[in-house]
């Protein structure tokens, strides 16, 4: 449980820096009104929303401890796209350019959220659901908070160089905790069948 809660600690960090950084390079850099920045990740939306829904199937399959490296390695594979993207067609990139990457990383990014909730929760005894998913929870908006702390003034300590520039090393040091999320996944006994009942 440890283990995981810190990988989704490190997994929400990537998160929030990343909806933070990309509403900046949008907003400041591709002049889109906060309606149209929306609008953009839109794509990651609904592909977070289809990749939740086949998340369980993956899990049945592969195991959760797969299912995260998958994600995560997806989720990466998609940010890098992104980076090609941006600083390929900066100044003139069109917001459905980036569709593709984005859609990708939100499949990645369900199945890394809804299998690292399985892994954390899953030998809680029930009296101490409540506990186990606060501290969830808990860590989740830590992450968050820390991700717009840490890479976001990365992303603005670096914005006098270039948007570009900017967006590419905050979401390079993303894809380097998505190998980390990928490699460092934990290891337990629960792995997407059931376990042994707690007394």
């Amino acid at each position: 449980m440890r283990r995981g809660l810190l990988l989704q600690f490190l997994f929400m960090l990537s998160y929030g820096a990343f909806m933070f950084v990309f509403a900046l390079t949008v907003q400041d850099g591709l002049h889109a009104s906060p309606l149209r920045s929306g609008l953009a990740i839109a794509p990651m939306a609904v592909a977070f929303l289809i990749g939740s829904l086949f998340t369980p199937r993956a899990i049945t399959r592969l195991g959760a401890r797969k299912t995260v490296a998958v994600g995560a390695t997806v989720d990466g594979i998609g940010l890098a796209g992104l980076i090609l993207t941006v600083s390929g067609g900066w100044p003139h990139v069109g917001l459905l350019a980036v569709a593709p990457a984005l859609a990708l990383a939100g499949v990645g990014q369900a199945l890394v959220f809804g299998s690292l909730f399985r892994l954390v929760l899953a030998d809680v005894p029930q009296h101490h659901a409540g506990v186990g998913g606060g501290m969830l929870v808990t860590i989740q908006q830590s992450g968050l908070a820390l991700g717009v702390a840490t890479l976001g003034a990365l992303y603005l300590g670096l914005e006098t160089h270039g948007i570009p520039q900017a967006f590419a090393a905050a979401t390079a040091a993303q894809i380097a905790i998505m190998a980390v999320v990928a490699v460092a996944r934990p290891h337990r006994r629960f792995d997407g069948a059931p376990g042994p009942r707690a007394a």
